[in-house]
């Protein structure tokens, strides 16, 4: 399979636009059915439109942050740990993730040409690759 061109920064693409006006709606309506759930739906939602569109994290570790939070969550659930726990928790996990992304040789994201600005070289070094990605991830 050919690669794609050379397009690494923040995106938005309309099924984007779309998922966020979704879940937006669903913070709204949830907020008058189950308060507690709703912060959750805006919170997840707005932690992978970062990592997905803004800072361009690895799938890897997207779906560490997911399982963090929901383990987190669990523990909520059970009434083992305080509510805002998964949150703050998270959060730090959200800060390191994208930290960790950003010191990456494959770092695509938000402000790419000033965290790695060989980066359109090594991608043009990596054009045979079949991934769609600017090298390893």
């Amino acid at each position: 399979m050919a690669r794609g061109a050379f397009q690494p920064g923040f995106r938005l693409s309309p099924a984007d636009a779309l998922v966020l006006a979704i879940a937006a709606a669903a913070t709204v309506v949830s907020w008058s059915m189950q308060p507690r759930l709703a912060p959750s739906i805006a919170f997840v939602t707005a932690n992978f439109f970062l990592f997905c569109n803004v800072f361009r994290v690895a799938r890897r570790l997207e779906l560490l942050w997911a399982g963090l939070f929901v383990a987190l969550s669990a523990t909520t659930l059970l009434d083992a740990v305080p509510a805002w726990l998964p949150f703050v928790a998270s959060s730090v996990a959200t800060f390191a993730i994208v930290l960790f992304a950003m010191r990456r040789p494959g770092y695509h994201g938000l402000g790419w040409q000033r965290v790695n600005p060989g980066l359109r070289t090594r991608w043009e070094q990596h054009a045979d690759a079949d991934d769609g990605r600017p090298g390893p991830q």
